[in-house]
C-alpha cells in the first residue's frame, strides 16, 4: 500500500483484477484503481450474512496461486505467475528444511510484495506456528531489533542477507547475547559474507542454525539451501555456497550452448522442476525467452527457468554464487532492474540521461547511485530528483546518491564507460 499510486495502477492493470480488498484506511491511496473495491472493515456487514460453506473448489494445482511483480527493464514491472503446485511444494519443503513446530513463532519481516513472505508465512501456517507481524513502527537498529525479537519470544527470522551483515557487524559491540528463544536465522537475497559468518560463529556457535538460501521469484521463492556446519577449531570457509536444491528442484550450470560445464566452472544457472512458474504475464515473448524446454528432463513438456546468475559447482556438489550475466542487480534483497530506474528518471523534463549503478565503495556497502546528464540550465539536486521518483518507484528502487554530469562517459564500443564513472563522494553535485 504504501507503493505510488502509479505503480499501484500499472500492477492492478496488468492483472485485470475484478476485485480488489483492501483496508478502508488506504481508500485515499486507491484512486487511480477501476477494480470494484471491497474495504475492510468497513464493508464486513455486506458478507455477514452469506453462507460459512466452502466453495465449491474447482482449482487444480496448475492454476494460478499468486503473481508477483518484479522489476522490469521496459520501465514496467512485470508479473511472475506461480502456480499452486510450485506453492505447495515450496511449502513442504520449508516445514521439512527448516523443521517447523506448532510451537515456532515466526517473524513476518518482509513486505507483501516480496517472495520471501510467502516463505514466512504458508510454512509457518502449514506447520500450526505462529506468525508475528512485523510492526511498521518497529526499529531496525540493531540493539533494539535484538530485544524485540527476546521480547516477542520469536524463534525463526529469515532476513536479508544485506540486514543480516548490518545486524551481525554491530552485535559483539552490544554485549548482549542472542535470545534463548531463537533457533533458527534463514538468509537470502545477496551473496552472504565469510567475514559475517564468522563474527556469527562466535556469537551463535551451535545454539542457532543458520541456513542461507537462493532462489528467483520465477521458481517458487528458493531453489536451494546451504546450512555451514560449524566445528569448534575449524577455519571459516572463504565461501557461503547457496548449496544444493530442495525438494522436487533440479539444477543445471550450462555454458552459452546450453551444455553442462565441468566442475568448477562457472556457467549460467537453470532451475528446473515443481517450482518453476508458468511464467510473465501477459508477456508471452519474455516467457518463450526466460523459460525453456529442459533437454535433461524425464517429463515431457517439462521447463527450465534461465536465472541469469553465474555459478559453479564445488567439488562437494554445492553451489557457489558469482555473480549476474546481465545488468540486473539485488539490493537490500531485492532484485532491480537499473533500466526501470533510468526510464523512470528520464521521465523528469530537466533529465536528458540517466545511468544506474549498484556501487561498493567500501566493503559491504552497497548503495545505488544514479548518474544524470541534465539539460543546459536546469538547476537539479538530489532532493528534488528523489521526490520526483517516489512518486514513481518504491522506496528501495530510489538511489541514495544523484551524480550530475555533463555526459556519460562512453567506451569505444558506445558503452557507458563504468570505470571512468566518479565516486558520489568526489562529486560537489553528489547528495
Amino acid at each position: 500500500p504504501d507503493y505510488p499510486q502509479e505503480r499501484i495502477a500499472l500492477m492492478l492493470q496488468e492483472v485485470d483484477a475484478p476485485i480488489l480488498v483492501t483496508e478502508a484506511d488506504l481508500k485515499a491511496n486507491m484512486q487511480e484503481v477501476t477494480s470494484e473495491a471491497i474495504y475492510l472493515p468497513r464493508d464486513w456487514q455486506d458478507f455477514e450474512g452469506g453462507s460459512d460453506d466452502n466453495p465449491v473448489d474447482g482449482a487444480s494445482a496448475d492454476n494460478l496461486a499468486y503473481v508477483i511483480f518484479t522489476s522490469g527493464s521496459t520501465g514496467r514491472p512485470r508479473g511472475v505467475e506461480l502456480s499452486h503446485l510450485g506453492l505447495v511444494n515450496h511449502n513442504a519443503a520449508a516445514v521439512r528444511l527448516y523443521q517447523l513446530e506448532p510451537s515456532d513463532r515466526v517473524l513476518q519481516f518482509s513486505s507483501l510484495s516480496f517472495d520471501i513472505a510467502v516463505e514466512e508465512i504458508f510454512p509457518t501456517w502449514m506447520a500450526g506456528g505462529t506468525l508475528v507481524i512485523r510492526p511498521d513502527d518497529l526499529s531496525l537498529v540493531p540493539a533494539d531489533f535484538l530485544d524485540w525479537i527476546r521480547e516477542n519470544r520469536i524463534t525463526v527470522l529469515d532476513l536479508p542477507t544485506a540486514y543480516w551483515h548490518e545486524w551481525v557487524h554491530e552485535l559483539p559491540e552490544l554485549k548482549t547475547p542472542l535470545p534463548e528463544t531463537l533457533r533458527l536465522v534463514i538468509l537470502g537475497g545477496e551473496r552472504a559474507s565469510p567475514s559475517a559468518f564468522a563474527i556469527w560463529r562466535k556469537l551463535a556457535g551451535n545454539s542457532v542454525r543458520l541456513i542461507n538460501t537462493y532462489g528467483p521469484t520465477e521458481t517458487s521463492v528458493i531453489a536451494t539451501a546451504y546450512e555451514p556446519k560449524i566445528v569448534p577449531g575449524e577455519d571459516v570457509p572463504p565461501i557461503l555456497p547457496i548449496g544444493r536444491p530442495i525438494a522436487n528442484t533440479s539444477t543445471y550450470i550450462l555454458d552459452v550452448g546450453q551444455n553442462p560445464v565441468p566442475i568448477g566452472v562457472a556457467g549460467e544457472l537453470y532451475i528446473g522442476g515443481l517450482g518453476v512458474a508458468r511464467g510473465y504475464l501477459n508477456r508471452g515473448d519474455l516467457t518463450a525467452e526466460k523459460f525453456i524446454l529442459d533437454p535433461f528432463g524425464a517429463e515431457s513438456g517439462s521447463r527450465l527457468y534461465r536465472t541469469g546468475d553465474l555459478a559453479r559447482y564445488l567439488a562437494d556438489g554445492n553451489i557457489e554464487f558469482l555473480g549476474r550475466t546481465d545488468n540486473q542487480i539485488k539490493i537490500r534483497g531485492y532484485r532491480v532492474e537499473p533500466g526501470e530506474i533510468e526510464s523512470a528518471l528520464v521521465e523528469h523534463p530537466a533529465i536528458q540521461q540517466a545511468f544506474v549503478l549498484l556501487r561498493e565503495d567500501m566493503p559491504g556497502e552497497k548503495h545505488l547511485v544514479a548518474y544524470c546528464v541534465p539539460a543546459k540550465l536546469a538547476d537539479l539536486n538530489g532532493s528534488e530528483l528523489r521526490g520526483f521518483l517516489k512518486g514513481k518507484l518504491p522506496e528501495y528502487m530510489i538511489p541514495s546518491s544523484f551524480v550530475m554530469l555533463d555526459r556519460l562517459p562512453l567506451s569505444p564500443n558506445g558503452k557507458v564507460q563504468v570505470s571512468a564513472l566518479p565516486s558520489p563522494d568526489k562529486q560537489s553535485t553528489a547528495t
